[in-house]
């Protein structure tokens, strides 16, 4: 079963629903952390968590929007294609997204 990366620890919130898609919550960094600037300690520390993540694991997009689009950019270093979990306040669940940053894009 996949596992569901999330940028930032999110203490207090439930995240139950999300483990419909998913075995375990994997947290890039601890709730506290704070970013300022994209320090390359920073996007080591999420590497660190990210290295293991396989084409069917999930990022759910939740927190600090520095952290996630830091994990984002992390994510597609290791896949082109990358499956994300976005929440639909109209219907109060997880609604998962995939993104292919693979595919030529054709405009009209």
């Amino acid at each position: 079963m996949p596992f569901i990366y999330i940028p930032q620890e999110q203490r207090g919130k439930n995240l139950s629903a999300a483990l419909r898609y998913g075995e375990s919550i994997m947290s890039c960094l601890p709730q506290d952390y704070q970013v300022y600037s994209s320090t390359p300690e920073t996007v080591e520390r999420i590497r660190y968590t990210m290295n293991m993540m396989q084409a069917d694991d999930y990022l759910l997009l939740i927190g600090d929007p520095i952290l996630i689009g830091l994990t984002m950019a992390v994510a597609f270093e290791f896949h082109d294609v990358l499956k994300v979990l976005k929440w639909d306040g109209q219907t109060r669940t997880y609604v998962p997204i995939t993104l292919d940053i693979a595919s030529p894009m054709t405009l009209p």
